[in-house]
């Protein structure tokens, strides 16, 4: 099999999945990238640690000779080493037996990596039990104002989260690090139930943001589907799909009753004057 692609389009999506790998993974198989033929065209690449699954799709890629069903494992690390150091170019990839021989430059360059049986790579399965449509530039809206706020709580893994409620066509987005919360309420949100609400885990920031970049290239008015359950949550849009686990205990605190509903003073200032004299 031969896989033919733009070296900084490609070193851009593998970088973007290369996010769920962790620095300790529990099986060894999931220190590389699982690459598969798409059906509708172009190539899958898959990252995944233990619990979180990064899937993109890449279509202007071209692919011939394929054999069997199309699928491989190749050392993340070793590719994107490859890849960084080459200016923008062709780039081709072939599969034979258990070796990968990458060219660039028209031939002038080439290196040779071991590739794995794709059928060791765990399976994903997206959760379908919940679900939702957002706008991605509301999502991206949402998500920029209030994620910063998150941060890693091992005593209470709930809080370490954004809370996502889905409620009366609207998404509120709720973070806290116990010392300050923040909200933010997104309108033009499509759900068939009436209220639904689960935690996205602190770790998950950097991938939801890779995401949301790698979607926002092809399409900026693109929707994203938020599918999840009891255990997983998944954003998708254009082919391309994070999953993250979602914490096991815990239910997140009223955030309502932290916020002043009324009060007997207000005040309007200037941005730029109130933070200079913050600093």
């Amino acid at each position: 099999m031969k896989i033919i692609a733009d070296s900084t389009r490609l070193l851009r999506v593998c970088g973007a999945a290369a996010k769920n790998i962790s620095n300790k993974v529990a099986l060894p198989i999931l220190e590389n990238f699982l690459i598969e033929v798409a059906p509708i065209g172009g190539i899958y690449i898959t990252a995944a640690n233990t619990d979180d699954v990064s899937r993109y799709l890449m279509e202007d890629v071209h692919v011939e000779g394929i054999e069997g069903d199309g699928r491989f494992c190749i050392s993340s690390n070793q590719l994107l080493s490859i890849l960084k150091v080459l200016p923008q170019q062709p780039v081709e990839i072939t599969v034979s037996g258990s070796t990968a021989t990458i060219r660039w430059g028209g031939g002038q360059g080439s290196a040779n990596i071991p590739v794995y049986d794709a059928d060791e790579y765990p399976e994903a399965v997206v959760p379908q039990e919940q679900s939702a449509t957002i706008p991605l530039e509301n999502l991206r809206y949402a998500m920029s104002n209030v994620a910063f706020a998150a941060v890693e709580n091992e005593l209470r893994p709930v809080m370490g989260g954004m809370l996502m409620d889905f409620a009366c066509n609207r998404l509120v987005c709720v973070a806290s690090d116990g010392h300050r919360l923040v909200k933010a309420v997104v309108p033009d949100v499509a759900t068939a139930v009436e209220h639904a609400e689960f935690v996205l885990p602190c770790r998950s920031k950097n991938v939801i943001n890779a995401f949301t970049d790698e979607v926002r290239r092809a399409d900026t008015e693109a929707v994203v589907t938020i599918t999840w359950n009891e255990r997983k949550a998944a954003l998708s849009a254009n082919g391309h799909t994070v999953m993250m686990a979602l914490p096991a205990e815990g239910r997140y605190p009223n955030y309502n009753s932290v916020i002043p509903q009324a009060g007997t003073m207000s005040a309007d200032v200037d941005r730029d004057a109130f933070m200079g004299a913050i600093r």
